[in-house]
């Protein structure tokens, strides 16, 4: 069931966070994450997110953000977006940079997603698809179209997917990557797809 339904959290102004800049999670639907501007977060806990939406999650929307990144957060997988373990998501029109430590965009255990419109510089890496062998949990259905990639530090690639280790045989699946500009990945690939 839902917990928390038809929530909007827009037009704040969020800056030099210990945790999170925003999160809902847990059984959530109808939710509107916009307009928002999100600056330097997980200063004091390592690995949070700018923007979450995660755990059994429907229909949430995180749209027209200003996300940015310090050098100051702590641990490595700190991102600028994270959306994880949620069905019907929408990504669109997000600015997101400087996540030198993370993704600008994380795309975890999502079916049917858009991911649409976005401009991702200077993070570790811009768009990134991942699942994990072990609990049978991938991606499907997803659509990243019509971005703006440059600048990408990632070794692996700008815009790329993977799944971890395990004992299971999935695959990310229905994966559509089309109409991106990917510029300036000077230290990795500019589009991978790796399952």
């Amino acid at each position: 069931g839902t917990a928390s339904s038809d929530l909007v959290i827009q037009d704040n102004d969020i800056q030099d966070i210990g945790t999170h800049g925003i999160i809902s999670q847990d059984y959530i639907s109808d939710v509107w994450i916009r307009r928002n501007r999100v600056k330097n977060t997980a200063l004091l806990f390592a690995d949070r997110p700018g923007i979450t939406a995660s755990r059994s999650g429907s229909f949430v929307v995180v749209s027209d953000n200003i996300v940015i990144g310090s050098g100051s957060a702590l641990g490595t997988s700190t991102h600028g977006i994270s959306i994880d373990t949620t069905t019907n998501a929408t990504c669109n029109g997000n600015i997101v940079s400087g996540w030198t430590k993370g993704f600008g965009i994380e795309v975890v255990f999502v079916t049917n997603g858009s991911f649409t419109g976005n401009t991702i510089t200077g993070c570790k890496g811009d768009i990134v698809l991942s699942g994990n062998e072990s609990t049978n949990s991938f991606n499907a259905n997803i659509s990243v179209t019509g971005n703006t990639s440059n600048g990408s530090a990632n070794v692996t690639g700008a815009i790329y997917s993977f799944v971890t280790g395990g004992t299971g045989a999935v695959m990310h699946e229905n994966i559509t990557i089309s109409g991106n500009s990917v510029q300036g990945c000077t230290a990795g690939i500019g589009i991978e797809m790796d399952f």
